[in-house]
């Protein structure tokens, strides 16, 4: 299978670069690398801002049966400060791409987000009527229209998974758990994070990529799934966790100027959808966090 790949050097997308590697498949990695991060080995790489249409060009002449949009600028809390980044990095750069690609025989698989749900106590349905809270829920949501307009105009598939939180090796932006991992690799065993109570789905990324790598031989018309456990965490649990990975206490404290706005205390999601497609089970948190350390050298 021919796969194109946008934002395949930054976090999912450099574990799911290397999984479809171990698997054979043609990849072609597009990124301008905005994060400071590498270009990937042993891969077709194109140096490309997506946010110019100019660039993209270039696209019309590359032979691919899958588009993997990975590529955003997906950070809440940089995303209410620089609304206008947030649009051109997510929204712009999705209708740019779609330009390109519209007379092509391909599917597409978009990355989305749980952030498109509303504030709620109950785990979230793919089919609810989505209310998001935040600029980046909200841009997102807006992408997954477009996308459900491009589908009902051109016919290409579209497939599009909600994200809950993902963790993993190598996240270049500052996220709860390598926010933490980095207060403990300085030497830090009192913890100062935003919430200590919110709880939230947390997805390990190496699932991510065997999802999307099965979903590529999907046979899919215009969907949406969720990606989640459908267990959640808060910031005590996560910190027990590696506490009893690694035998030493560690402890949270709260700081507000790391405290959200607005902020749900939980983001859950149904994942029986995920798991009638997928038929596995996905990594426990404690085991993901395991890895985690050891990966890290901890």
């Amino acid at each position: 299978m021919r796969i194109l790949i946008t934002g395949g050097a930054g976090f999912i997308g450099k574990h799911l670069t290397s999984y479809l590697n171990s698997k054979s498949e043609d990849v072609t990695v597009i990124d301008s690398l905005i994060w400071g991060q590498k270009a990937p080995n042993n891969t077709k790489f194109i140096y490309c801002d997506l946010s110019v249409i100019k660039n993209l060009e270039q696209l019309i002449n590359i032979d691919f049966d899958v588009l993997i949009h990975l590529a955003a600028y997906s950070f809440i809390p940089d995303c209410e400060e620089k609304t206008d980044l947030a649009i051109i990095n997510n929204l712009t750069v999705l209708n740019n791409i779609l330009d390109v690609v519209q007379n092509k025989d391909i599917k597409i698989i978009f990355s989305s987000s749980a952030a498109v749900y509303s504030i709620s106590e109950k785990q979230h349905e793919e089919d609810e009527i989505c209310y998001p809270n935040s600029v980046y829920g909200m841009i997102k949501y807006i992408c997954e229209k477009r996308l459900e307009q491009f589908w009902n105009k051109t016919g290409i598939p579209v497939c599009i998974l909600r994200l809950t939180n993902v963790y993993g090796m190598n996240d270049y932006q500052s996220h709860l758990i390598p926010e933490i991992f980095q207060q403990i690799l300085s030497g830090q065993t009192i913890i100062n994070v935003g919430n200590l109570f919110s709880r939230r789905d947390y997805v390990y990324v190496k699932d991510v990529a065997k999802i999307i790598g099965k979903k590529i031989y999907d046979n899919f018309k215009f969907e949406i799934t969720n990606v989640a456990t459908g267990s959640c965490y808060s910031v005590i649990d996560i910190l027990d966790i590696i506490s009893s990975v690694k035998k030493i206490k560690y402890e949270g404290s709260s700081i507000n100027s790391k405290i959200r706005k607005v902020d749900s205390t939980l983001v859950a999601l149904s994942n029986n959808k995920l798991m009638q497609f997928y038929c596995k089970p996905l990594t426990e948190l404690h085991e993901g966090l395991k890895h985690l350390c050891t990966d890290l050298k901890l």
